[in-house]
């Protein structure tokens, strides 16, 4: 069970709202959770450590700190990972499918993770966000 006020702002920039300081690797995977939703494991350590010599070891490491760091922000069984945070990203879409256009526009504070650095990305990571950053920016 995730903090009631906790969620993920995206636009402009990527951060956790209760948190101060997240790796930005963790913070992404959180993110990437909360926008697509409940992920198989082995896609999660391909997708985000492919590079590394035991990438489902990176990926349980990865959830072990995120759960003694910030209690209830994710979730996982032996073969998926889920959040249940609320993006800016989910709430602009479900603003504009209401019609509530001026009321989204005020939450689009920037092109989709638009500041955000990483190092190193798979290139399917990084054409998830530039996929994601073009569909929003058009839906703004």
């Amino acid at each position: 069970m995730t903090h009631p006020m906790a969620s993920i702002r995206t636009f402009g920039h990527l951060e956790l709202s209760d948190s101060s300081v997240l790796q930005n690797k963790l913070l992404l995977l959180l993110c990437y959770l909360a926008i697509e939703g409940p992920q198989p494991r082995r896609h999660l350590a391909q997708l985000f450590w492919l590079g590394a010599t035991d990438p489902a070891n990176r990926l349980s490491v990865a959830l072990s700190r995120l759960r003694r760091t910030h209690p209830g922000c994710v979730e996982a069984d032996e073969h998926r990972v889920w959040t249940d945070l609320v993006t800016d990203t989910s709430s602009f879409v479900a603003l504009l499918e209401e019609g509530k256009t001026d009321q989204a526009a005020a939450l689009y504070g920037g092109h989709f993770l638009n500041d955000f650095q990483c190092g190193e990305l798979q290139e399917e990571l990084e054409e998830w966000i530039s996929a994601t950053r073009e569909s929003l920016a058009r839906r703004m």
